[in-house]
């Protein structure tokens, strides 16, 4: 188990101080609640508040509720979950465990696992790929063990995405709709593939984060949990932040500017200072469609099409 659980099972007085902890900064919490991420290992023992669904795991990891973790943190019953079922789940734990991600988890507001595919690969070996048939390179995921991980995480509002090369290129519009969802499985490839059947009949949708390959699916779905959580109500700490976004109106975004005032020779725009917010909303917007003309004007192309 590591030393951030360890701290939170050891230091019970300090959690008893620590109830409240929303009124503390994200570091003293962070001490004290579990992050909502898998165990690095099958034999682990998971601390979480009582009622929080991320606490479900595979048979093999014990669980064990913990009622002393702030209460206020246990009190949200319909928050989006997203689950990564991946071979290698250690790649996801650094990256869901900062920054708005971590925030976002600590409030309540979303559910974040990662879960190890082998946790349902029951040979000797825990054995996820196999060569293909017909010939050919590489190896290639193999059915089973994604159809009894499915099996046990789906649930009646579940969507399974499976992130793949071949699948919807990924676009502000495709994450503001699943961020509307309430149960999330992002199944992510490697090796090969995955035995196309798999596609056919156990997935809801293909989604790629772009025109290139990567080494393992693991990487998109936390490029597309990062992009769906932001959009998330209150993970931000201004909602205006999300909807100031670059592709929010068909436009990227426009400049911005804070201290100091000049450096070298670089002054920032004398309007942004003048007070008059009417004057700077009119400014942001012209600046917004001239940025989008000069670097994307596909977009502009797009915008035109859609109106």
């Amino acid at each position: 188990m590591n030393a951030f659980m360890n701290q939170h099972v050891q230091d019970s007085h300090a959690v008893q101080q620590n109830k409240n902890l929303f009124s503390e900064s994200i570091e003293d919490v962070s001490n004290y609640v579990a992050p909502v991420v898998a165990p690095s290992s099958a034999s682990d023992t998971v601390y979480c508040c009582a009622p929080l669904a991320s606490c479900s795991s595979s048979a093999s990891t014990t669980l064990k509720i913990d009622s002393n973790i702030g209460a206020d943190a246990c009190k949200t019953p319909h928050v989006l979950s997203i689950q990564i079922l991946t071979p290698f789940p250690g790649i996801c734990h650094g990256v869901l465990g900062e920054s708005m991600m971590k925030r976002a988890q600590v409030k309540g507001l979303v559910e974040l696992e990662v879960l190890d595919l082998r946790d349902w690969a029951h040979d000797k070996h825990r054995t996820l790929d196999a060569p293909p048939y017909g010939g050919g390179p590489g190896m290639v995921m193999k059915i089973e063990p994604i159809d009894a991980a499915l099996q046990e995480l789906r649930r009646s509002d579940s969507k399974v995405i499976f992130l793949s090369p071949q699948g919807k290129r990924l676009n502000q519009s495709i994450a503001r709709s699943l961020a509307q969802e309430r149960h999330l499985i992002f199944l992510c490839g490697h090796y090969e593939g995955v035995d196309q059947r798999v596609v056919d009949h156990l997935v809801d949708e293909e989604i790629s984060i772009g025109d290139y390959v990567l080494t393992n699916g693991a990487l998109a779905a936390l490029v597309l949990t990062d992009a769906i959580v932001r959009l998330v109500p209150e993970v931000l700490g201004h909602q205006e932040s999300a909807l100031n976004d670059s592709f929010e109106n068909g436009l990227l975004d426009f400049p911005h500017y804070t201290r100091p005032e000049n450096f070298k020779e670089w002054s920032v725009p004398p309007v942004l200072l003048s007070g008059n917010h009417a004057a700077i909303a009119a400014w942001r917007r012209e600046q917004a469609q001239k940025v989008t003309d000069e670097k994307r004007p596909d977009l502009m192309n797009f915008s035109n099409q859609q109106g």
